[in-house]
């Protein structure tokens, strides 16, 4: 999931850490080096998803409207 400023500020500030501290720990360089984005788990699910929950659900990125949407997790 890609990831602009204000997400970066606003989760870190939702998480209560620094803009640093949540670089260092949740953050990676995309692939083709065209931005930041959140870390996966190893199955390839966001970080911040639990089950069909997310997290940080209150300042998620406007990106995971369609990416993890209960439809898309099998839940009807």
């Amino acid at each position: 999931m890609r990831l602009n400023n204000a997400d970066i500020a606003a989760i870190s500030a939702f998480l209560r850490m620094s803009e640093f501290d949540f670089i260092q720990k949740f953050i990676r360089l995309r692939p083709r080096r065209d931005g930041l984005a959140l870390i996966d788990k190893p199955n390839g699910e966001c970080i911040f998803l639990n089950g069909i929950d997310c997290e940080i659900q209150p300042v998620k990125p406007h990106q995971c409207v369609f990416h993890y949407s209960k439809s898309n997790l099998g839940s009807s």
